[in-house]
């Protein structure tokens, strides 16, 4: 059987990538928030939050199935393709981090409260719960899990790298 030598030469443009880096790195570093804050109180007294509700419908209990909107959230065609499109963007300098986070955040807050609205769980209480409120509407009783998602921007201060923390020196 004959052999068969291939030689492959791979050359890589870095310019373009230094460029994209260097541009970035001007740019003002900020993070979007989505999600339930600042420890508001349930209406159902005030010994649990709104953001705590909001963790235990994410992960589930053992007597809560989990409900993880934020997720499907995330995970949505919808903010996928607007995230993928704000990259490019600001890759391409069309536009800058500053100006598509602010986008992103409200775009995020408002597929999530569809899809609390949309109501994907709604089979998923138990008989015990639905005979107690009178309805099978997980997340939706009172409104309060849609109305209080918000987004905020913060500085992004940072983070030091600890030595051997994800391989640091």
């Amino acid at each position: 059987m004959p052999s068969v030598k291939v030689n492959v030469k791979i050359k890589s443009d870095m310019k373009g990538l230094h460029k994209l880096r260097k541009t970035l790195g001007k740019q003002k570093s900020q993070i979007a928030e989505v999600g339930h804050f600042d420890n508001k109180q349930h209406y159902i007294g005030d010994e649990i939050s709104i953001a705590s509700i909001s963790l235990l419908n994410q992960v589930g209990t053992s007597k809560i199935p989990p409900r993880p909107y934020m997720q499907v959230a995330l995970e949505s065609p919808v903010f996928i393709k607007a995230y993928n499109k704000a990259v490019m963007n600001i890759a391409k300098n069309r536009t800058t981090i500053a100006k598509e986070l602010p986008k992103l955040g409200r775009l995020l807050r408002d597929i999530m409260m569809g899809v609390i609205q949309s109501n994907p769980w709604a089979k998923q209480n138990s008989l015990e719960t639905v005979n107690r409120k009178g309805f099978n509407h997980p997340l939706i009783e009172t409104a309060t899990m849609v109305n209080d998602i918000e987004f905020r921007l913060v500085k992004d201060v940072g983070r030091k790298r600890t030595k051997g923390f994800f391989g640091g020196a």
